[in-house]
């Protein structure tokens, strides 16, 4: 595989060959994941103290007052590699924090469109969708989510969630029915079940 070979070639100090051997390989029809670890490759070419970087920024997006800096951070990256969908990913969570919804969605489709159906972006997406008052769109991206993530809970919670938002009760009820015989301590099903509960 080109992109174990290129890593092979900076482990032992060839980092000029080992740039060329990964960028050529990135043009090839990749798996993701080993599309991502060449890309990750690189930009620890670019920036000697990416890891550290990246991961300060990462905490920075989520946790400082303004996540303006660490967006910035993100976009450096991106400027290198825009490949990097994980960049591409927290630069949606800042936009999102600052109230930039269009910004985030544009953000969670460049996301999308580097890895198709990964579930955070699908997830994230359907949020935004859901404040903006279109439960069903958030409903299709939960959906499309769980086509690889078929048994994750969280999935199952929110995607009864948009049911109940749609007014789909018997939908929400025959979801969760089903949920609850997997999982009958699950705080977040047990809180759904009392809400269908209320509604008679």
């Amino acid at each position: 595989m080109p992109v174990a070979y290129g890593k092979c070639l900076l482990e032992l100090g060839y980092s000029i060959d080992c740039r060329t051997e990964i960028a050529a390989s990135l043009g090839e029809d990749l798996d993701h994941q080993y599309r991502d670890d060449g890309v990750r490759v690189l930009l620890s070419l670019d920036f000697d103290d990416f890891d550290e970087r990246f991961a300060k920024a990462s905490e920075e997006m989520a946790t400082a007052d303004d996540p303006s800096v660490a967006m910035a951070q993100m976009e450096e990256f991106l400027e290198n590699q825009p490949e990097y969908w994980p960049a591409h990913f927290l630069k949606a969570l800042g936009y999102r924090r600052l109230g930039f919804g269009d910004s985030a969605l544009d953000s969670l489709a460049a996301v999308l469109q580097l890895n198709p159906g990964q579930p955070d972006a699908l997830c994230a997406m359907a949020e935004l969708f859901d404040k903006r008052g279109n439960p069903k769109r958030a409903l299709e991206c939960v959906e499309e989510a769980m086509d690889s993530s078929p048994s994750e809970v969280g999935l199952q919670v929110a995607r009864i969630r948009y049911l109940i938002r749609l007014d789909w009760i018997d939908a929400a009820r025959a979801a969760l029915g089903r949920c609850l015989e997997l999982d009958s301590d699950n705080q977040d099903l047990a809180k759904l079940r009392d809400e269908l509960q209320d509604r008679g």
